[in-house]
């Protein structure tokens, strides 16, 4: 008995080190975490500038309907 559940034992360490070792999903997660720090870099931009770009328009909106645009 004692055997048997170490043969199987080894056999799930043998799966889980060959599971472990393969790399298919490493490119998946370096796009993601590539995506996730676009977005962080988009989202501080917008922030950051947001308003700036708001007054901006604004100005550029403003100009137009007072040349009748």
């Amino acid at each position: 008995m004692m055997n048997r559940a170490s043969t199987y034992a080894q056999r799930i360490a043998v799966r889980w080190h060959t599971f472990a070792a393969r790399e298919d999903g490493a490119g998946m997660v370096e796009y993601a975490l590539l995506v996730a720090l676009i977005a962080i870099v988009v989202i501080a931009g917008v922030s950051f500038f947001g308003g700036e770009l708001n007054d901006k328009y604004d100005g550029i909106g403003s100009s137009m309907v007072d040349a009748g645009m």
